[in-house]
This record gives C-alpha cells, structure tokens and sequence, in this order.
C-alpha cells in the first residue's frame, strides 16, 4: 500500500532571551507553521511550541508501534540545524540517575511499547534484536561493539542505549537506531513468520556553508556531504518526472533508502529555532519537509508461512502408540502387583505374566527411542518365549528366580513403607478433621458457601454420609484455608490502604496548617514590632485633631460675626474655611483610627491558638493511625508465624469411629472399583479438555457468551464430582469401608426415601440438583461481579469524598494565608506611612498635604478590618502618594536663584526651601 512520508515541526524553545525576536509560530489546530514574512507550511503534525516528550511521542510516533507489531518496517528522521533537539527528541537526557522517565525520548518509549504490546500475544515466540551505528563521513562505526544483540527485556535494551550514547561523536555524525522485531505462531498445520524493523535516524546538523556555481551565482549548500545527497534524493523523489535516484552517492542515503522511497512507513521529524537570527537554516528544514511530504512509500507487510513435514506425522503415530501401550502395562501392572503379595510362590502362569508385561515395556521403550529398532527387539523375546532347547530354559528358570526374589524383596519394603505412609496419613485424617470441625462450628457460613465458596450440597453429603477418603479431606481444607486466607488478606489490605491514606491526608494537613501558623506568627511579629511607630504616630494625629477642632470653632464664630454684620464677603470666606476644616478634622479622625490595632491583636492571638490546637489534634491523630498501622502489622506478622506453626494433635472419637481400617474386599471386587476408575479418569480427562478449549477461546475472545459460561461451569462441577468419586473408590479400594451413620432423625428418614428409589429416578433426580446447581453458581458469580463492582464504586465514592473534603480543609487554609499575608503587606505599607509622618519637622503640613490630596482613601479605611481588599487599596493610594509628595524630605532639592536688578546691576542671589 502506498502512503506518504509524514512530517512533523517540533519548535526548539529553549536557550534564548525573552529580548530575542521570534520568527516561527507553530499552530496546532490547522497544523501549519507560521513565518514572520506570513508564509505558512502544512505538516502533518504542527506541535505547540510547549509541548512535552509524552506529547511528541504519543502523537507522531505511537502509531508506528501498531505498524511494526503488524509486520511492516517504520521508520523515523530526525532533520535541523545544531542544537534545536534533535538527540533529545529521539533519546532524552540519558538514563542516569537524575533523569526522569518524563523526560524520555521516542526511542525509550517505542522499546516500552513494543514490549508491553507483545506481551499480549501469549500464543507467539518473538524475539527483539538491537543494532546502533554512526556514520561519520562515509565510514560507518558500531557504537555497541557487538553487531546485532538479542534482548529478553526493556532493561537490556536500556543498558545498550547507555552504552551507545557513551561512544557517540559530539559533532558531524549520523546515528541509525534499529530494532528488529521477529514473530512466530502456529496456524493449523503452518507457522507464521514476520520479521519487522523499526529504523532511528538522528541526523546530523543542516547548517550550510556559502559558494558559487559554474556560472558565478552564490548559493548555499549544506556542509555534510550525507545531508547534499539526501537532498537530492528527496528532490529527485519528489519530482515525478525524474527516473533516477542518486542514493549510491553516500553511504547514509543508501542506510536510509527504505525510509525514502523504499517500504517503510516514515515519519521525518523537523526541529527548527524561532529564532530571527536562524530563519535560513529554518526555512531550508521547512523546505525540505514539505518536498519529504510528497514522497510515497510502498508500505508492506513481511510475513511467510512453513508448512511441517509429512514425517512429524509418522513420529506422532508412533508416540500414540507408545502411549496405549503404557496404559495397557499400568493397568496390568497393579492387578500383577495384588496377586504377588497374596502368593508366595509363583506358578507358571504368573511367569508367563511377567514376561508379558517385560514384552510390552520392551515395546513401550523401542517407540519411545529415537535410534531404536522395534522389530527386532520383540522378534527376539518371541525366539526367546519358543525356544524348546535346554540351555535357554536354564537361562530362564535362573532369571525367574531370581527375579522372583527381587520381587518378593521389593514387594516387602513396598509394605512397610505403605503401612507406615497410611499410618501417617491416619493421624493427619485426624488433626485435619478436628481442624475442619472446629471451623464449622466457628463459621456458620461454612454451610452456606461450602468448598471454593460455593453450594453447600457437598459438605451436606458429607455429614450424612462422611466416607470420603483421607486426600479429599485435606484438600477441602487446603481450599477452605486458602480462600479465608484470600479473604482475610483482602480486609486487611484495604484497612491498611484506607490508614495509610489517613496517614498522608493528615500529614498534609499538618504541614498546611503549619504554614499558617508561621505566616500568623510573622504578622504578629510585624504588629508588635510597629506599635511604637503607630502609637507615636496617634500621639501627634491628636494632637493635630485637637488643633483643628480649636481652628474649626474659631471660624465658626468669625463666621457668625460676618453673619450678624451681614458682610456677606466675609461670610463667603468663613463659611468655605469652615468647610474646609470640618473636612479636614473628618479625614484626620479617620487617619487616627488607623493607628488603633489593639483588636487586631486580639483577633490574632485568638486565631493562632485556635490553629495550635488544631495542630495538636491533627498530631493526635496522626500518632493514632500510626498506632493502628503497627497494630496491623505486628498482627499479621505474629499470624504468619503462627501459621508456620503445628497444629495440636487431638483425636476426634466421632470421625475415627466412622472408619473400619483393613476392610478386605474380594478380587472380582477390588477389578471391577479399578474399571469403573480407569472409566471416570477417562471422562475426567475428556472434561478436562473440553473445558481447556473454552478456556483458550475465553483468551482469545476476552469475554464469553452464556450458553459457553454455562458450559465451563459445567465442565468444573462434573470434573470436581469425578474427582469425589474417585477418591470415595479408591478409600475403599485402600481398606476404609466407611459406616454410614446418621444422627438426625429426619436426615435418616430422607436417606430412607432416598434408597427406595430406582436407578431412573435417582439419575433424573442427580440430574435436576445438578442443573439446579450449576444455576446457582452462574448466578452467584453474577452477584459476586455485581457486589464487587459496587464495592469498587463505594470504595472510589469514598475516596472522593475524603479527597474533596481534603481539599476544602486545605482551600480555606490557604484562604486564611492568604489573607494572613495581605494583612501583612498592608501593615507594611501602613508602617511606612505613619513612620514618614512621625519623622522630625514639618509634621502638620505633612499631615496636612495627606488629608487635603487623600481624603478619598481615608474615607474607604475607616470601613473596618471586615474588608480588607478595600484596606489595601487604600494602602495603595498612599504608597503612590507618598512616591509623588512625602520622600522630598530624602531628595536632594536644587537651589532657586533670586534675580534682582539694582540700577545698572543684576544680583543673583540662591535661596534654599525646606
């Protein structure tokens, strides 16, 4: 398939001053660069000039790991001028310490998922091989040493990048990155191969040195020879008309000829400088990525099939037989075994027997050799069994006795170890049984969940009729334990993970809280430490009020003076000075209230100790989860101890009555129990595959229908009701005749019905209970989902809940901070203009220009500290006005000069203002 080479702009950001001029804009939406002479390029991936290497590599180069996965080659180019981010783009800082994985490159981040994505396919071999060379000139160098190298996992392939990285060239060379991808999965009676190569080029610098041509022009070519020749390649590529590619001129264009032109999927990375100083080398990246994006590559898929030899199939018969005939030697191996244990001397027939049974081992073994001749081994046991002369009957009567007596040896130690074994095996009956009732009579769900939590029809058939053998016993336990266990383990790591969540929302509150407290503190600081500016400051405001107050009554009266003369002059004059003080002495009332902070203290020092003693009780209750965390702890610890421990033997008078040891059975008896359980292991076996193939199919498919559901579970309780069945026989075939006794007087009564029943019935009846149960299983998985998932969803509610509570707590800490801080400005500010008005000479006319320019501004701070936004901008408008009228005090004020003319003379005479 053909498909163009993508291109896309990354714009280098870093290295320069907010003062140098930009020239190159990149916009996301349209996917176009934007020059400054308003030329635009369309690319196909335009990123923001901001963006992060998760964005770069999630937009460009994500996609090609599916392409690779699918069997075709990818590939990708770095292309610019020195230092815009070509290595960092393609590799990161580096993987030592100090690097973060947000910082890695694309190439990290491929090998990641390209492993993560083979991990999926569980049916397939694959392998991963790493190659990495640099091209200086035309020499081509191997910077691993080794080739080729196979990697079994991300960490090896990581440790090889950091060995290349260490032998890279600083300057003038090209690097190709490859990784060879190798698949291969059976088909039916194929296999499958792909083999897919994923190529990293990180070219060199693009800079261009100044020539002439043949016919005198001046023009700019690139300094690398590579570079020129990958030029004209692209030229010639891109050109429709032109037949002919120039990619033997070089070594790298010949590297890279499968990226241009060939049958890989290209992405050519641009990275340029906005810059005004680069807009050359720029615009020739842009120029050369936008002739790139009219390239087409002829995109395939590198995949082959085998088909296996006709002779495999000829081995497969011949282990299939092998196989049947070592079914056959075990089965007639334990019948052999019975009889030598009941005879002492054996007859000729159990010699005939014997040999038999070495005739078909002799077989087993010449099928199963690989350099074996099968015919030529039996035809000489046959010579051997028809031979009629003397010697060979010698021979043979010397090797039957003496292999009788090996037997007979044999079959001695065999008894003993077996009676030692179910000896043994008595005694842990016991201490599991005493275990397994003690649980019941502890756990009243027992009963109701039963073995792997579910029916409890198989432990009812147990207490009604308790013969089950010692194996089936222990392992019910086993699995009872273990899902309590699960269990028990699930509770305690979500109790530790809620503690442990506990844990980290308080320590946050502590340091929050511990936050305010400190900026608190400073502005208490900051209040004490102004007090004697403030209070000397309402000394002299005052005595200013005082003052006003006395001038104001004097003008009120020379006011009404000129108002009985009637001078109506005068009464203008006076009536506006009475205005004019009457605002003044307001404004200087407002003024003096500034200085009064003794209910700020107050108010403060009531906030700091109502945050102390939150402080104190968020440490309570941080040494409390602590505690709880320990506790948890040190239980599961003395637990996990305590399990490794015994348990104490005590014997169970009920369950030891309940088994008749050494019960002899007859041997038609003891044959007919071994038919019926080589039948059942048969149907086990057949089960045991058709569940096998759902189970592949559930893989395959990620989900399954009902009828197949139904079906599995199905299969699980036919296999476990075999697996009961059998281990009930071969009690009985090991000597435990169980004794069926039963206590509860109505349980008697239904075992009585139960017996009167035909063989019809009680199969139609097996039949009904166990549909029955096979409904309550599916529906109990359907509610054990459905609890789950609503558990999850509790669980997460919670989580947000808490988490959003945490986050109101920690807003209104910061709120409560903030107008700490503000509080804090303003004092600051309100200091610096209550110590310029308390410095030395001139105060009244200072307080006087204040009041007179500010009235607007004392007016909104006599609103109270309930609106200290308003306060601040007060304290705003007084830092402006003291910058403009009150620092004249600390200026240096040039000297005015007096000009006076004294008959034919002028006098200059310099005068100084305070």
């Amino acid at each position: 398939m053909e498909m163009h080479i993508e291109t896309a702009v990354r714009i280098h950001t870093s290295g320069y001053s907010p003062n140098d001029m930009v020239c190159v804009h990149s916009n996301p939406v349209n996917n176009t660069i934007q020059l400054a002479n308003s030329q635009n390029y369309p690319v196909n991936y335009a990123l923001p000039a901001d963006c992060c290497q998760n964005t770069v590599f999630t937009t460009t180069a994500a996609p090609l790991v599916n392409y690779l996965v699918e069997g075709c080659d990818v590939s990708v180019v770095t292309l610019g001028q020195s230092g815009t981010g070509k290595s960092y783009t393609l590799l990161g800082p580096g993987f030592h310490c100090a690097a973060s994985e947000a910082d890695h490159g694309i190439i990290p981040r491929f090998i990641r998922e390209v492993f993560a994505k083979m991990k999926q396919y569980r049916d397939r071999n694959w392998c991963v091989h790493i190659a990495w060379s640099q091209i200086c000139g035309e020499n081509v160098q191997d910077l691993l040493g080794v080739g080729s190298i196979e990697c079994r996992n991300i960490s090896d392939v990581f440790q090889l990048i950091q060995v290349g990285m260490s032998n890279i060239a600083p300057k003038c060379a090209h690097t190709l990155f490859t990784l060879t991808l190798e698949q291969q999965w059976v088909v039916e009676t194929s296999v499958q191969h792909r083999v897919s190569t994923a190529s990293f080029a990180d070219l060199a610098g693009t800079e261009k040195v100044l020539v002439y041509d043949s016919n005198g022009m001046m023009q700019t070519i690139p300094t690398d020879l590579g570079i020129q020749t990958l030029q004209r390649c692209i030229m010639s590529l891109s050109d429709f008309n032109c037949s002919f590619v120039p990619y033997t001129q070089s070594v790298l264009t010949t590297l890279l000829k499968d990226s241009f032109g060939g049958r890989a999927k290209t992405l050519l990375i641009c990275c340029v400088s906005p810059l005004a100083q680069d807009f050359t080398e720029t615009l020739y990246t842009l120029q050369l990525g936008l002739r790139a994006q009219m390239i087409k590559n002829f995109v395939t898929v590198n995949s082959y099939a085998t088909f296996e030899s006709t002779q495999e199939n000829c081995d497969v018969f011949g282990l299939q037989f092998a196989a049947n005939q070592l079914l056959k030697l075990v089965s007639n191996a334990e019948e052999l075994f019975q009889r030598l244990v009941a005879n002492d001397l054996l007859p000729k027939s159990e010699q005939e027997q014997i040999s038999q049974w070495l005739m078909l081992k002799q077989e087993c073994e010449d099928c199963l050799s690989e350099n074996s001749e099968p015919h030529r081994s039996l035809e000489r046991i046959e010579e051997e069994i028809e031979s009629d002369s003397s010697e060979s009957e010698a021979i043979e009567e010397e090797e039957k006795e003496s292999l009788l007596d090996r037997v007979q040896g044999l079959m001695e130690t065999f008894r003993s170890n077996t009676d030692k074994l179910v000896s043994e095996a008595n005694c842990a009956n016991v201490t599991n049984s005493c275990t397994k009732e003690s649980m019941n009579s502890s756990n009243n769900e027992y009963h109701m969940k039963g073995a792997r939590g579910r029916r409890g029809s198989i432990h009812s058939a147990e207490e009604l009729n308790p013969c089950l053998s010692l194996n089936t016993l222990r392992i019910n336990d086993d699995v009872e334990s273990q899902k309590i266990a699960v269990t028990s383990y699930d509770n305690k790591k979500k109790i530790l993970k809620q503690i442990a969540t506990a844990l980290e929302l308080n320590q946050k509150k502590i340091s929050d809280l511990e936050k305010t407290i400190r900026v608190k503190e400073n502005l208490m600081e900051k209040l004490l430490k102004h007090k004697d500016t403030k209070s000397s400051a309402h000394h002299k405001i005052e005595q200013k009020c005082q003052l006003l107050r006395k001038e104001y009554k004097n003008a009120e009266v020379k006011f009404l003076q000129a108002k009985l003369q009637k001078n109506h002059h005068l009464e203008g004059k006076y009536k506006s000075e009475v205005v004019a003080l009457e605002e003044r002495l307001r404004d200087t009332e407002s003024l003096k209230n500034l200085t009064e902070d003794g209910n700020k203290l107050l108010e403060l020092e009531s906030s700091l100790h109502t945050d102390r003693e939150k402080l104190k009780k968020y440490k309570q209750e941080k040494e409390k989860y602590k505690q709880i965390y320990e506790k948890q702890l040190k239980e599961e610890r003395s637990k996990s101890k305590a399990s490794c421990e015994s348990v104490p033997k005590t014997p169970d008078v009920k369950v030891v009555a309940l088994i008749k040891p050494n019960v002899s059975l007859n041997s038609e008896e003891l044959e007919s129990l071994r038919h019926e359980i080589r039948n059942l292991r048969k149907t086990r076996d057949y089960l045991l595959e058709l569940r096998c193939k759902i189970t592949l199919k559930s893989q395959n498919k990620k989900f399954l229908n009902d009828s197949d559901e139904r079906k599995l579970l199905q299969y699980e309780e036919a296999i476990e009701a075999i697996d009961l069945i059998i281990e009930y026989k071969n009690s009985i075939l090991c000597g435990h005749l169980p004794v069926k006794e039963i206590e509860d007087h109505g349980d008697r009564m239904l075992m009585e019905r139960f017996l009167k029943l035909s063989e019809n019935e009680m199969r139609i009846l097996l039949h009904r209970y166990f549909e029955k149960i096979i409904d309550l299983r599916s529906s109990s998985k359907k509610l054990d989902l459905e609890i789950l998932d609503i558990e999850n969803q509790h669980e997460n509610l919670a989580y947000r809940v808490q988490k959003l509570s945490h986050n109101l707590q920690l807003v209104r800490s910061d709120a409560e901070r903030r107008i700490a801080s503000l509080q804090q400005q303003h004092e600051d500010k309100l200091y610096l203009v209550l110590r310029n008005l308390t410095g030395d000479g001139a105060d009244n006319e200072r307080i006087s220009r204040v009041l007179g320019s500010r009235h607007s501004a004392v007016t909104v701070q006599v609103a109270g500290a309930s609106k200290q936004v308003d306060k601040n901008r007060f304290i705003a408008k007084w830092t402006r006005y003291r910058q403009e009228t009150v620092p004249r005090q600390l200026q240096s004020v040039p000297p005015q000069a007096k000009v006076t003319i004294e008959k034919n003379k002028i006098i200059l005479q310099k005068t100084n203002k305070n």
